[in-house]
């Protein structure tokens, strides 16, 4: 089966991983291969920012390791890489141990395109897991039409009762609350400088 990731910046994925309510959320980002680490520790970085977290960052040297590292964490998101060094029987013996990889928070697989598609091929269980779905790492924000960047900014507004402009003079004071969605409003609406 072939996978199309879908492309989206990092500050994107961030608020992606970071808004979601339920348990046991895995999601895979396909980065360039050669930078791997990098973008984990990134993205990592990303999440302190947005979501005030305090992400777990691992990099994965054997099937055994992402099992024992994600049984000490059961609670924090989880930013795991090193997939690119797997082979077949890694993805096999991690794909048989899934239910030990079940925790509360979200968990995130850093990992190049050649990985992720041998993650679809050979751990059938764990990739069902990401409901079919991979992001692929971008310079820009690519994620979302003109017309679903509208319709969600437009959930926003009803949620908070907002309109974009009370939003970015909020947050030019310094008032803005520090949920996520607020930050992902900023954004969207291409002002990311002011979540610094």
């Amino acid at each position: 089966m072939r996978i199309q990731p879908i492309p989206a910046e990092l500050t994107y994925f961030a608020f992606r991983v970071l808004e979601r309510p339920e348990p046991n959320e895995w999601f895979a980002l396909v980065a360039p291969a050669p930078g791997v680490e990098q973008v984990a520790s990134a993205l990592a970085e990303e999440l302190r920012s947005i979501g005030g977290i305090e992400p777990v960052l691992f990099n994965i040297k054997t099937a055994v390791g992402i099992v024992e590292s994600v049984r000490k964490q059961g609670n924090g998101v989880l930013v795991l890489s090193g997939f690119d060094a797997f082979g077949m029987e890694d993805w096999r013996r991690l794909d048989a141990d899934r239910s030990l990889l079940q925790r509360n928070d979200a968990s995130v697989l850093v990992l190049g395109e050649e990985a992720l598609g041998q993650l679809f091929r050979h751990a059938p269980n764990l990739s069902s897991w990401l409901g079919g779905q991979a992001w692929l790492l971008t310079e820009e924000d690519h994620s979302l039409t003109p017309e679903e960047r509208e319709t969600r900014l437009a959930s926003l507004r009803d949620w908070s009762g907002m309109t974009d402009a009370e939003v970015i003079a909020k947050a030019e004071r310094g008032e803005l609350p520090p949920e996520p969605p607020y930050a992902e409003w900023l954004v969207l609406l291409k002002r990311g400088e002011l979540l610094d």
